[in-house]
């Protein structure tokens, strides 16, 4: 899921793209990319990074200041776009897509902070959630259909994908434990 960790959204045409940036004693701290979303008449803050030398709030200021802005502009709608792998998966899914759900927010926090995403949003007390929903041609939704969206996704064949990032994560924990052992 390079989408998640990866500031693409710079390259390309920009130019309909608002940018905010957060400095400190003249050094780039964090930023804020939002593109318009012109059927809502409205933006979706598409990339919100921080330094890890910014302060606590930068990021809050920096919604702050865009959410400023959208409503100057006359804005109807803005969003700080999905939350992967959020609580509240609804009953209708097919059984077996709400266990995947349930085993993949109960172990891919160590590849990318999810929960703590969805707590960040939440903190944002938004007026309402939106939910999206994956649609396929077919008659009940199926695990070929989800294979097709999460390679989709990744750019790359799904399990090819799951194996980089169990693989990834395999790594963390023995530095993590190496850590531990050290000291």
């Amino acid at each position: 899921m390079h989408f998640l960790v990866e500031p693409e959204v710079l390259s390309g045409v920009v130019d309909d793209r608002l940018l905010l940036v957060a400095r400190r004693e003249e050094r780039v701290i964090a930023f804020l990319v939002a593109s318009p979303v012109a059927a809502c008449n409205g933006y979706l803050i598409e990339e919100l990074a921080r330094s890890p030398c910014a302060p606590n709030g930068t990021s809050e200021l920096l919604i702050d200041a865009a959410m400023e802005r959208f409503a100057k502009e006359g804005c109807e709608y803005a969003t700080m776009g999905l939350v992967a792998l959020a609580s509240g998966t609804t009953q209708s899914n097919p059984l077996w897509l709400r266990w995947l759900m349930y085993i993949a927010r109960a172990h891919a926090n160590r590849f990318y902070n999810f929960r703590g995403l969805e707590r960040f949003r939440t903190k944002m007390n938004p007026a309402s959630w939106e939910r999206l929903y994956a649609i396929s041609n077919e008659r009940r939704f199926s695990p070929q259909a989800l294979y097709a969206m999460g390679g989709a996704f990744s750019g790359i064949s799904p399990v090819r994908a799951i194996g980089l990032a169990v693989a990834k994560g395999a790594r963390e924990e023995l530095r993590r434990l190496g850590r531990r052992f050290s000291r």
